[in-house]
């Protein structure tokens, strides 16, 4: 049977039946790293995968964060996400846990990126920053799009080094957030 909550996030889009989160496409051996376009429907996508998560995890926050929370900021075509989880005591591992998915939406095969990150961690925190920073300022996200299309050009396929080429400018941009 149908959530209420998830019948109506892809009712109102106009598809009929209740999607389903895919094994992630990409095999880990070979990732594909490549520019691609802001798709207008990313914002579309996450609510309605947030909504499929909380309908079986009601106290959960999900956040739309990375290139495709940002209107018209180019990127991996990955779908970020980030659930803010209290751990019990338990120390948080230090390496993130990451979970990917895909979902079929509008015709279209989403990747899909989930974050479980500690709510008052740093990283939770700028990842926020970073996202509301660049809806709010086009000239950093169209610098940013520019760094990132540089990189890729490079012939850089590793995402981990993709990751760390973009981290000074990142950092960057929060170091400025803060300057009054």
């Amino acid at each position: 049977m149908r959530s209420a909550i998830a019948w109506n996030c892809w009712h109102d889009s106009g598809v009929t039946e209740q999607p389903t989160i895919q094994p992630y496409r990409d095999k880990p051996e070979s990732p594909t790293l490549q520019f691609t376009p802001y798709d207008v429907r990313s914002p579309q996508v996450a609510k309605a995968v947030a909504r499929l998560i909380t309908g079986r995890l009601p106290s959960i926050v999900v956040e739309h964060i990375g290139s495709t929370a940002i209107p018209d900021c180019h990127g991996k075509g990955v779908v970020d996400l980030l659930i803010a989880v209290e751990t019990g005591g338990f120390p948080f591992p230090e390496e993130r846990p990451l979970l990917q998915g895909a979902i079929d939406f509008d015709g279209t095969a989403f990747k899909l990126h989930v974050h479980v990150v500690p709510p008052d961690a740093e990283d939770t925190h700028a990842n926020r920053r970073f996202r509301d920073v660049l809806r709010a300022d086009p000239t950093l996200r169209d610098e940013y799009l520019a760094l990132k299309r540089s990189i890729l050009d490079d012939g850089v396929t590793d995402r981990v080094e993709y990751t760390r080429l973009k981290s000074r400018f990142i950092r960057r941009v929060l170091r400025q957030e803060h300057t009054p």
